[in-house]
């Protein structure tokens, strides 16, 4: 993938690489965004990601809500420590703000979410009590 670099044999994303990433993987995305493009901010960028995500589980759109649980999921895989902390702060703190209130959408949609993730999401709730 062009927006991937290989860094003593290990394939990293970085914070500048996220943008294109996400519109190379979800075309609709910078299409769809409410600011126009991407910032190159990656908490923003990722914060327009989560609004996105969250947009496509109200529309119930669940072909596109698990495409961006994987991205989101193999962007925290792939990711440098930057992008890995934008994750688990921004994407993974909003998973509160998707579950709908009904049982079954949230058993569909937490079959979505990475274990990875979903074992953060677990650990920030657990932490703060919720």
């Amino acid at each position: 993938m062009a927006y991937i670099r290989q860094t003593n044999n290990e394939t990293m994303i970085t914070q500048y690489e996220v943008p294109g990433y996400l519109t190379q993987t979800l075309p609709s995305f910078s299409s769809k965004m409410q600011l126009g493009t991407l910032s190159m901010n990656i908490y923003k960028d990722l914060q327009n990601f989560s609004n996105y995500t969250r947009k496509a589980i109200q529309e119930h759109n669940y072909i596109l809500a698990k495409r961006c649980f994987q991205l989101a999921g193999k962007l925290y895989e792939q990711g440098d420590i930057i992008v890995k902390n934008a994750i688990e702060n921004i994407f993974v703190y909003s998973f509160s703000s998707f579950f709908p209130k009904e049982n079954a959408e949230k058993v569909i949609l937490k079959s979505f979410i990475p274990a990875e993730l979903y074992s953060l999401y677990n650990q920030q709730t657990n932490q703060s009590g919720c």
